[in-house]
């Protein structure tokens, strides 16, 4: 199993001649752009990767489903996996091929074996984590998930996991229609990342989801995510890879 970091969430894995994508970003609109700001790194030009077996999306969110993106570079019949919850959002956007997982369920696509498990979207909108399995390897890619108590419950379905894709960046939101606003961190920070991480028994966390995006106070990064995680990955004995984007996990 070959593992590829693209931008913000986005992953590439291949097996053998098996390839997909998890929640790859090549754009964000100007809705978005208003909450997160301009990207402060580059994004991933999907059009420049090969066509996939399967583009999974964690949730809907715009930063995650990246419709225009997809539809330019692999067309509209290019296989996507989905939430149930959201697949009827997913087919409006122009997006024909697309089949919604329930947590638990599981699709075989090439040489890889994909199965949705529980996770906690920031904003209540449907969504899951994705367990990967291909090449006598395993690894979980955990979108935008704040901290939740299924991680114990994943780790005995689906351990041992070698690699957890998970984010890490802390945000505090606030939103113009979720009033009062939180002060809350609607997605994991570092240490809760790491945390995870060791709860999960995965053999490498890969930091995702960080240093792209920073626009306070309406979308506000945690200060010193990579510090930070560094830290507590060694605190608690945790392999920590921080992939440059584009870069492949050794």
């Amino acid at each position: 199993m070959q593992i590829q970091r693209l931008s913000w969430a986005g992953v590439r894995i291949t097996v053998e001649e098996t390839t997909i994508l998890i929640d790859p970003l090549g754009q964000i609109d100007a809705r978005m752009e208003r909450l997160m700001g301009k990207q402060l790194a580059e994004l991933t030009d999907l059009s420049a990767l090969s066509q996939p077996s399967g583009v999974f999306i964690t949730h809907e969110h715009a930063d995650h489903f990246d419709a225009p993106s997809l539809l330019a570079a692999f067309g509209a019949n290019v296989p996507i996996y989905a939430p149930a919850a959201a697949v009827e959002n997913v087919r409006k956007t122009g997006l024909h091929n697309v089949t919604g997982l329930e947590v638990g369920e599981r699709v075989e696509v090439g040489a890889m074996h994909v199965t949705a498990v529980p996770s906690v979207d920031g904003l209540g909108f449907p969504q899951v984590a994705w367990v990967v399995e291909g090449g006598g390897k395993k690894t979980i890619h955990c979108g935008d998930t704040l901290w939740h108590g299924f991680w114990w419950e994943i780790a005995r379905e689906h351990g041992p996991i070698d690699v957890a894709l998970m984010p890490i960046n802390g945000v505090v939101l606030q939103i113009s229609y979720l009033k009062p606003h939180s002060s809350l961190e609607a997605v994991l920070t570092p240490v809760q990342a790491v945390e995870a991480a060791y709860i999960l028994g995965v053999k490498t966390l890969v930091p995702i989801h960080y240093d792209t995006f920073d626009n306070p106070p309406r979308f506000a990064q945690a200060e010193r995510v990579v510090e930070r995680v560094r830290k507590a990955a060694e605190e608690r004995g945790v392999s920590l890879a921080l992939l440059a984007q584009h870069e492949h996990l050794a």
